[in-house]
């Protein structure tokens, strides 16, 4: 029989495994621009940046079956969403909500492995104040943001990266424009990555504010 102690010491050694096992991730960074919503990061074979429907973009950092485990019930549900209801009430909030489960019952049930996963939401709107993102951990939790959102693998925050995506400059930029200002800071967190697992390529995301077209990717 598990005593409550049992189960307080679980849940530590599964959130230091899975904390460890994300701990040397690139990160993303994500910025709301004038014309939309940009996410950027270095990724190595699997991509890490996904569109999940019109007006929802997906990032995640972990292990790749992990990764597309989430990628593809948030796709997944978002579509049944749109065609059960409309697409009006496939929101960020129902589909982080959703998502949120899976995560937290896999870290929750110690008879099996935890998800190794972090997970970033965004839904562009009409101004870049409006903009929604949502920062997902490995146990299920989810804190909301606004103007920009800085996915890594570490257990605290990480006071540069924050400070760089919730800069008020962004709101006046082009999408090419946060781009390059994003750039060459991931370049210089993943010097790291590349010493230790070789080669690396850059990988971005814009998704348009308005318009018919909304998704670039890069």
């Amino acid at each position: 029989m598990m005593t409550p102690f049992d189960w307080q010491e679980a849940m530590g050694q599964r959130a230091q495994y899975v904390a460890g096992r994300l701990s040397e991730a690139i990160p993303v960074l994500a910025v709301s621009c004038a014309e939309g919503i940009v996410m950027a990061t270095f990724s190595r074979v699997q991509p890490k940046i996904y569109e999940v429907y019109d007006e929802l973009i997906f990032a995640a950092i972990g292990q790749s079956a992990d990764v597309e485990q989430m990628r593809v019930a948030a796709i997944e549900f978002a579509h049944r969403e749109g065609y059960q209801r409309s697409k009006r009430d496939v929101s960020i909030q129902r589909v982080v909500q959703t998502m949120s489960m899976p995560m937290k019952n896999a870290f929750n049930d110690y008879r099996g492995a935890p998800l190794v996963a972090k997970c970033l939401y965004a839904e562009v709107r009409e101004t870049p104040a409006d903009d929604m993102y949502y920062v997902m951990d490995y146990d299920g939790d989810y804190l909301p943001d606004r103007r920009g959102a800085v996915l890594t693998g570490l257990t605290e925050p990480d006071a540069e990266l924050e400070g760089l995506v919730n800069d008020p400059k962004w709101a006046d930029a082009t999408h090419e424009e946060a781009i390059a200002g994003l750039k060459p800071v991931l370049e210089n967190r993943a010097e790291r990555a590349v010493e230790n697992d070789g080669e690396i390529q850059f990988e971005a995301a814009w998704l348009k504010r308005g318009g018919s077209h909304r998704r670039r990717f890069y």
